[in-house]
């Protein structure tokens, strides 16, 4: 049975990829019907359901399923506040089933081929996080079935009795002040009057009364009028409606265009085992071959050239090359150790990498025109992947801070070798790629179990997840254009094959760059190719 409600959310979560909405909701409700405790059923419903309201329950039954779920978090809030009124979660939310009948979470994608001299232990990924236990004594029923169905089925606008109520008035007060303000043939004269009402305070307050203010003694009813004013009318007076306030919204900044760009990734093409690195525009399109095989490229400060990690007499070395492919340059060799995450320094003077001539992964830097590499780190843990903040006192890498093969985004001061945890969260936190103006950094997160990109405050507060409604699908390697409009990833979230996507740094306007029968990842923007 298990394995019939697997293949079943299968086929629906690839409906809805594949943009069958219909056939995908018909799919994962069936998965619904006989288990509602299935947290990723919940949340693949909530991207193909058909209203604000629908999607909001579906959310909140992933958070009863698993209140750790960032996901599910991030898209209730992105929905704002919930509707006045709106039926309670409590009401018609899912309740967990007591079977142990759960389903499998599909296999994670397999990582790129790397060159075979400097391919990276399974550190690089994580185990799946284990989601909370169901709690006991807590099973499905008909009624919370019979209760989703109907609330997904309710459309429209409702008038609540007050709103009717207020709108009659409004009419009424309106018709009322039209027929004072007709021409009387001269000045007019009010006459006394006593009226009673029931308007409410707050309407008392805002209404202007011709004959006077209302007094008030018990809350929410008029007694009587007080005192009676004069109103002198022109005989030829007629009503002039003020001038609008111009409701023009303000431009919003135009984003470079796409073209406008040029990115270097790896690319894995015709069948190679091990990747070449490969320049294009920022489409996708003029994809070209500069090095035959090689790994991490990144763009010196003025993308002049590039850095990247290739092999050379059989052993895995720190190369330059021309931003054209030509005359590659030897900077380190650390004998058959593996070398990993070249980064250029701000002004170009040096270039940090990863290396485990010790054992295990330290950082090192290397002047860029090449000699002796200088070790930074020292840690019984990995230190993996370091980047720069622009004014370069600072480098952020990912550490195993335990020891326990967890890594999380730490912050070295250089002139003080202060280290900062800037993370604290389950899975692996990697990748880390410092904003343009040094504000903001990007990282890779697997606490939702699948990887996904994540941006912070330079201090690591305020964590949010951009890599929303992807499916459960892989994204990596997140990584900034140098003008800090786009920032460019590695995803398998169409068809299973790694490929390069851009979005804007809140995680909106994404579009797929690269679309070859082979992988292509670990994208960087050449920091003057716009």
């Amino acid at each position: 049975m298990a394995d019939d409600l697997e293949t079943l959310l299968n086929q629906g979560i690839q409906a809805a990829r594949s943009g069958d909405k219909a056939t995908a909701r018909r799919l994962i409700e069936q998965v619904l019907e006989q288990n509602d405790r299935i947290e990723r059923a919940w949340l693949a419903l909530a991207s193909v359901v058909d209203t604000a309201r629908e999607r909001r329950l579906c959310l909140e039954n992933v958070l009863e399923i698993n209140p750790n779920n960032d996901r599910a978090r991030q898209l209730l809030e992105q929905l704002g506040p919930a509707e006045a009124g709106s039926t309670a979660a409590s009401s018609v939310r899912s309740v967990a089933t007591t079977s142990a009948n759960k389903s499998a979470a599909p296999a994670r994608p397999a990582a790129p081929a790397q060159p075979a001299a400097q391919s990276p232990s399974a550190r690089n990924f994580t185990p799946p996080v284990i989601p909370p236990k169901t709690p006991a004594g807590r099973s499905a029923s008909s009624g919370t079935r019979d209760a989703w169905r109907g609330q997904r089925n309710q459309r429209g606008f409702r008038l609540s009795i007050p709103f009717i109520t207020i709108a009659i008035i409004s009419v009424l007060a309106i018709v009322g002040g039209l027929t004072l303000l007709l021409p009387g043939g001269g000045a007019a004269t009010a006459t006394p009057s006593t009226r009673t009402a029931t308007l409410s305070e707050a309407q008392i307050i805002g209404t202007q009364f011709p004959f006077g203010t209302p007094t008030v003694t018990v809350p929410g009813f008029i007694v009587t009028d007080i005192s009676t004013l004069a109103v002198n009318i022109a005989p030829t007076w007629t009503f002039t409606a003020p001038p609008k306030a111009s409701s023009t919204p303000r431009p919003k900044p135009t984003l470079p265009a796409i073209t406008d760009y040029v990115l270097a990734y790896i690319g894995e093409r015709d069948g190679r085992p091990s990747g070449s690195i490969y320049v294009a525009s920022g489409d996708g399109s003029d994809e070209k071959q500069i090095v035959v095989s090689g790994n991490d490229p990144v763009w010196s400060p003025d993308g002049s050239q590039l850095a990247y990690i290739g092999v050379t007499n059989g052993s895995p070395a720190l190369l330059v090359v021309n931003a054209d492919g030509s005359d590659p340059q030897l900077l380190v060799q650390m004998g058959s150790s593996s070398l990993s995450g070249p980064a250029w320094s701000p002004n170009g003077d040096r270039v940090a990498f990863a290396s485990n001539l010790e054992g295990n992964y330290e950082i090192y830097v290397v002047p860029a025109t090449g000699g002796d590499p200088q070790r930074l780190t020292v840690n019984a843990g990995d230190d993996l992947s370091p980047t720069w903040s622009p004014d370069g006192a600072t480098l952020v890498y990912a550490s195993d801070v335990t020891g326990r093969k967890a890594l999380q985004i730490v912050a070295l001061t250089l002139a003080t070798g202060q280290i900062r945890q800037l993370t604290e969260s389950q899975g692996q936190n990697t990748d880390p790629s410092y904003s343009p103006d040094g504000k903001s950094i990007l990282f890779t997160s697997t606490r939702g179990r699948f990887g996904d990109i994540y941006i912070m405050r330079a201090d690591g507060s305020d964590e949010r997840l951009l890599t929303v409604d992807d499916g459960n699908a892989e994204n990596r390697q997140p990584a900034w254009s140098s003008d800090g409009n786009y920032v460019v990833f590695t995803s398998n979230r169409n068809g299973g094959v790694l490929n390069l996507f851009i979005m804007t740094p809140d995680g909106k306007n994404v579009r797929q760059i690269t679309n070859q029968a082979g992988a292509s990842y670990r994208g960087r923007f050449r920091p003057n190719g716009f």
